[in-house]
């Protein structure tokens, strides 16, 4: 019977979750559970850098004032447009 070689191509897996999960096969740990642990640990890191409810509400307030600013340039750069195009009529 032949044996079956598996290679592990990690998946977006960051250096230290990569050197964690080859510290658990070197450990004796089988590849199958080396790999899910890592993927845990590369999840709970991943989960820190999240964004709550609280900064996206802050992002969307943001969102709103930068809104605003742009739809008041917007009107003044009308106004302005068509003072000076008057100014070509009228003057």
């Amino acid at each position: 019977m032949c044996g079956r070689i598996i290679i592990l191509i990690p998946k977006l897996m960051s250096d230290t979750t990569l050197e964690l999960y080859n510290a658990l096969i070197e450990a004796g740990i089988d590849r199958q559970r080396a790999e899910r642990v890592a993927e845990l640990v590369i999840s709970r890191e991943e989960a820190k850098h999240l964004a709550t409810k609280s900064d996206i509400a802050g992002l969307r307030a943001d969102l709103r004032v930068i809104t605003a600013r742009l739809n008041l340039l917007s009107a003044l750069s009308v106004g302005i447009f068509v003072s000076v195009l008057a100014s070509f009529f009228v003057g």
